[in-house]
Order: structure tokens, then sequence, then C-alpha cells
């Protein structure tokens, strides 16, 4: 999968990271590190918000024509599968997180 996302951004094209990108889960974890009571209004509010956005264009946005999408590594934390990513374009450099749930594909 890692790979695949790699070539995606490479390619300008945003469909991958936007297909599989779990709104409700993302949603979850921004409220669990608000550490504040969201109501199930506000957590769909936040899925709807992020469904709009399209991060996956933002990411290729975001590493333009000469910046650069790379898979850093790859380790297991809590049960749970993670993919670190460089992401470097006109904006900087920064590090990006993916979770990967095999079983839910996303």
């Amino acid at each position: 999968m890692a790979h695949s996302i790699e070539l995606s951004v490479a390619r300008h094209n945003p469909s991958l990271i936007n297909s599989i990108l779990d709104v409700r889960a993302f949603a979850a974890r921004i409220e669990k590190n608000t550490q504040m009571d969201v109501s199930s209004a506000m957590r769909e509010i936040i899925s709807q918000s992020l469904q709009k956005r399209m991060l996956g264009k933002e990411i290729v946005d975001a590493v333009g024509s000469a910046g650069s999408y790379q898979l850093l590594r790859r380790y297991e934390k809590e049960g749970k599968q993670h993919l670190l990513f460089r992401m470097y374009g006109d904006g900087g450099l920064t590090t990006m997180i993916m979770n990967w749930s095999s079983g839910s594909g996303r």
C-alpha cells in the first residue's frame, strides 16, 4: 500500500488517498486528542468537513511538481500498522503518519 500511495502522489493523483481515508476514524482521533466531549452532531460535522477537504488533493498540491512524498518507515504500535511519510514541497518539509488497518482496508 505504501508504494501505491507514493506513486499516486508522484503522479499527482489524489484519488487513492481520498479513497482510503477513514473520515470517521480520523474524526474520532481528533475528538480523543482534544480531550473534549463531542456530541454526535459535532462528530458528523467533523466527518463531513474532512470529506469535503479532500486531503489527498491537499497533499498532492502541497508536494507540487518539484516536491516529493516518500515512505520513511513502516512500524507496528499497539497492534496497529503505521506508515511514516516525509512530504517535501514549496511549503517546506513535514512528516505524516498513516494508521493502516489491513482488515478494513483503511
